[in-house]
């Protein structure tokens, strides 16, 4: 594997809060406090709290940055069709196509196809194995290691011509193995309402209308989603026809972004801040919004390329591969392969032909493009909270120092960031400033220097945190606030969630936590549906490659 050397981009860490008395649950609302009431009472509770501070030296060697950050396929990606036959090959499929119920068309077909006993011209039975992995993923295996499937199938074409772009010898095997088209949903009031006013539902138009504040146009990280890549490049061709990534097209893409809600981690994160009324627009598959009975109320607009599924293998492929592969793409065309499809929420909107896009190294640099303004030209300001208690010891804090540190590649010199690690001790190991010089160097000696013993008060932490965000914004500074929470465990003392949680909800910091090991997930998740944040979980192993994505996301 190669070792990533990109670089610019934050991350915030949200923490962990479960009090030492009954956990905190859904339940009535939380009561928002003003700000002048919010800072009156975190203060109150920072007087009980022991907090220690840090004394960082400067640290300026590089040697243990730059990790390899893909992690073991096998343990990360796993195969979710089997094939145990005599000739079998595997195949990559973006998972709205490889997961379960009707995201598991291709598994099921593909299944279908290796018990159907069919045989080679070597007279061997065949068979097929599905590996899920999404197409960010797949990308970045194939262009960042030397592992290489029989043949892969990204949701759309475009990942395979920023893979050719990038040397690997793909090539088309199959232009459709079940059709789909990306969408603009929008709910059917703010839809009215816009048809009335503009007429037609054109992105041009859009985009002026979410720039003007009429609409909120949510969509995911480009650098992962099928769907928004397929925005970003459609919304930065409308912007200037002639020059998609011309200065005015990024200029136009910073104005935009003003007045966007931060991307979403997750379409699932989307589609919960849609439910909670946070956004009026969004993007997603038809055949995921087909098959989400709580988007009924939305309207669909199909929009720029189709999202057939198309299948890819290599140039070198040998024929024994070949054979195989035509065999599977004879029986998952067919009719009855096809009407499951059908079933499942795919080959609809047949009628729409799709839009061109921007070439491979376009789509490469249009990831930038949005990397580098979709904070809307406002300063990110991240407080990392590292969990340091005694069940870290071992690989798990191992880990999370590689990922910390391989993540300062992906830090702006002009985000500010602050780090703080929790036991039943809280220690401010580094307050909040610009991520440049002597900070940065400072930030690397003191993730090298954390060590572990002692429980887990993790909302004490995040309390720090949201106390030292606080401060910050008594300078004015117009930011994007953030707290990232890395933890194995639940909290077992100190301050108590529901004590965190309506100072969340009053400040409105999202929170944003990364569970490993025993992390409990239904209370991670909690903590970040207080605001706009995500939470997922982790192996130890694959923390630095989910960090790299999530800096991609956020920062």
């Amino acid at each position: 594997m190669k070792k990533i050397l990109c670089g610019i981009l934050l991350f915030i860490t949200a923490l962990s809060l479960i009090g030492c008395g009954a956990n905190y649950t859904e339940g009535p609302a939380i009561k928002k406090l003003s700000i002048k009431d919010a800072d009156e009472t975190l203060i109150s509770w920072m007087t009980k709290l022991q907090i220690s501070y840090g004394k960082p030296q400067i640290d300026l060697d590089t040697s243990e940055q730059y990790i390899e950050e893909l992690p073991d396929i096998n343990s990360s990606f796993q195969l979710t069709v089997i094939g145990n036959n005599q000739a079998n090959i595997e195949i990559w499929a973006s998972t709205e196509r490889s997961g379960t119920g009707n995201d598991g068309w291709i598994n099921r077909v593909t299944e279908n196809f290796n018990k159907a006993n069919i045989r080679n011209a070597a007279n061997q039975t065949v068979s097929v194995s599905i590996r899920s992995i999404d197409a960010g993923a797949q990308l970045d295996y194939l262009t960042l290691s030397t592992l290489r499937p029989d043949a892969w199938s990204p949701a759309n074409s475009l990942w395979n011509d920023m893979a050719v772009s990038r040397g690997v010898p793909s090539v088309l095997a199959l232009e459709r193995t079940v059709g789909n088209t990306a969408g603009i949903l929008m709910k059917k009031s703010v839809y009215n309402d816009y048809i009335a006013k503009h007429g037609t539902l054109e992105l041009d138009t859009l985009i002026q209308a979410a720039i003007d504040g009429e609409i909120v146009l949510g969509f995911t990280n480009p650098y992962t989603s099928d769907t928004a890549l397929n925005m970003l490049t459609q919304m930065l061709i409308a912007m200037d026809k002639a020059n998609p990534l011309s200065a005015e097209a990024a200029n136009r893409f910073l104005e935009f972004q003003k007045n966007a809600p931060p991307p979403a981690y997750t379409t699932a994160q989307m589609r919960e801040s849609a439910k909670k009324g946070f956004i009026d627009v969004m993007t997603m598959e038809c055949q995921a919004y087909t098959n989400e009975p709580t988007l009924s109320d939305y309207v669909f607009t199909p929009f720029g390329v189709r999202h057939d599924n198309p299948v890819y293998k290599f140039k070198d492929t040998s024929a024994a591969v070949n054979e195989i592969l035509d065999l599977w793409i004879a029986y998952i065309t067919n009719a009855e392969s096809q009407q499951l499809g059908t079933k499942m929420g795919f080959n609809k909107h047949d009628d729409y032909l799709g839009t061109s896009s921007l070439s491979g190294p376009e789509l490469y640099a249009a990831q930038s493009l949005w990397k580098a303004n979709k904070s809307g030209g406002r300063t990110t300001v991240a407080v990392f909270v590292a969990d340091v208690s005694g069940s870290m010891a071992g690989s798990r804090i191992n880990n999370l120092k590689d990922s910390l540190l391989n993540s300062m590649q992906y830090i702006s010199e002009d985000s500010e960031i602050g780090l703080v690690s929790y036991s039943n001790n809280i220690t401010i190991e580094l307050p909040i400033d610009k991520f440049q010089g002597s900070h940065r160097a400072m930030f690397q000696s003191a993730v090298k220097g954390l060590y572990v013993g002692g429980n887990t008060h993790m909302y004490s932490a995040v309390l720090t945190a949201l106390d030292m965000i606080r401060q910050h914004r008594e300078s004015g500074v117009n930011a994007n606030y953030m707290i990232f929470v890395l933890t194995d465990g639940e909290n077992n003392g100190g301050v108590k969630e529901d004590i965190a949680a309506q100072l969340i909800v009053s400040y409105g910091i999202p929170v944003h936590t990364i569970g490993m090991g025993e992390a409990n997930p239904e209370a991670l998740k909690r903590l970040s549906n207080y605001t706009e944040g995500f939470s997922i979980n982790v192996s130890t192993e694959n923390i630095i490659y989910n960090m790299k994505n999530m800096f991609n996301s956020q920062m």
